[in-house]
Order: C-alpha cells, then sequence, then structure tokens
C-alpha cells in the first residue's frame, strides 16, 4: 500500500546541502549572479516522461480552507498544512504531501503580500538547466492572472548533512516541475504554486487543476 503524508517546511531535519557537489571550503555554496538569475531557456513544452518513470501512487484526498492572511478559500489536501502572517500584510500558506515511493514531495505553496512576483519565483528556480515555458494570461480566483511553468533536471548530490546526527548519505532529486500563478488580490500581490515530481505530474493533472479552480476570493 502507498501512503501519503504530510510534514511541515521546517520539519525535515534536513541540512540539505551538497558538502561535495558543490560550494567553498565551508559547505556553503555560492551566491549566484542576479543576471543569471532569469537566464533561462524558454521552451514551447513541457518535458515528455515515460511512463515506465511513474510508479503508482496514493490518490489525494481534498477540503475547503480559508487563508486568511490573504482573505481567499481553497481546496488542500486533506493533510496538515501551514500557514504564517506577514507584519507587513499577507502572508504564506504551505503544504508539503510525501508520497511513501517517492523521493520528493508534491508541494502546494501560497505567498501573498506586496511584491511577490513571478520573477521572485523564478529566482527560487533559477539553477542550471531549469527551462521555462512562456508566460501565459488567464483569470484565477477571479483576477487577470499570469500562468508560468518551470522545468528543473535531476540532481544528483554527492552528500546529504542530517542535523540528527544521522551519517552523511547521497541524495537524488527528480525531475520536477514547479507551476506557477500570479494575480492581484486587494491590496496583495500573490503567487500560487504547484511542485511536482514530473514523473507525476501526468498522475496528478486533475488534482493539479483542482487546487488552482479552487481558489476564491469574496
Amino acid at each position: 500500500m502507498v501512503r501519503v503524508r504530510a510534514w511541515p517546511l521546517a520539519a525535515s531535519l534536513l541540512v540539505a546541502h551538497a558538502c561535495a557537489a558543490s560550494g567553498d571550503s565551508t559547505g556553503r555554496a555560492p551566491r549566484s549572479d542576479p543576471a543569471a538569475d532569469f537566464d533561462l531557456e524558454e521552451v514551447d513544452a513541457p518535458p515528455v516522461v515515460s511512463d515506465v518513470d511513474a510508479p503508482p501512487t496514493a490518490d489525494l484526498t481534498w477540503h475547503r480552507i480559508r487563508f486568511a492572511e490573504a482573505g481567499i478559500d481553497l481546496d488542500v489536501v486533506d493533510l496538515p498544512h501551514s500557514t504564517h502572517a506577514w507584519e507587513e500584510g499577507g502572508g504564506v500558506l504551505s503544504q508539503r504531501i510525501y508520497l511513501d515511493d517517492q523521493p520528493e514531495p508534491i508541494a502546494l505553496l501560497i505567498r501573498a503580500g506586496e511584491g511577490v512576483s513571478l520573477d521572485e519565483f523564478r529566482r527560487d528556480h533559477s539553477a542550471k538547466g531549469v527551462k521555462t515555458s512562456r508566460v501565459r494570461h488567464g483569470t484565477t480566483c477571479g483576477q487577470p492572472s499570469r500562468h508560468l511553468e518551470l522545468y528543473a533536471p535531476e540532481v544528483i548530490i554527492e552528500c546529504i548533512e542530517f542535523a540528527d546526527g544521522r551519517p552523511s548519505e547521497p541524495g537524488y532529486i527528480p525531475p520536477m516541475t514547479f507551476v506557477a500563478e500570479a494575480f492581484r488580490y486587494g491590496d496583495l500581490d500573490v503567487v500560487v504554486r504547484w511542485e511536482i515530481p514530473t514523473a507525476l505530474r501526468e498522475r496528478y493533472r486533475d488534482d493539479e487543476r483542482r487546487f488552482f479552480a479552487s481558489l476564491t476570493c469574496p
């Protein structure tokens, strides 16, 4: 049986840095060049992944919540999620859904605040080899929106150190797809994200659509 579980963003106990793969002698990754953050290759279509790479996985169940920090109603997976309010207004909602047969979770993330943007989203995922779709215009939460997708290649990590004292070990991140829709609601800029291993995207395509379609701005 495949089980689904959700962990808060800060609860994984991973100090996830590649101790041999990158960085200087202190183990810190070098600061990226801001100009390189936006040097992403644009592609016309998402990558094609064989069904062989997508093993059976659990069905997701959903329930309705209110993201009070942004005044938005939406559906999230029927597992724990977290929210945090920002002093200047708005806040963040996050949820990670770990599947027992997958090395990386499905993640839901909403950031709502002045200045939140797709540029910020691109900077968060501007690693080598990441490709970007064209920006598409549409409607999200009843508001004019922009839709952007990023496609990241697999990452093989030579060494991961754990904060709980476990021995270090190699790590692996499969190819990932990051989907974002950005819009403005009231005084807040909002970016809604859906992040998923690329091999699982078709398996959970209906859930992805449900998540974005569920957003309601009363």
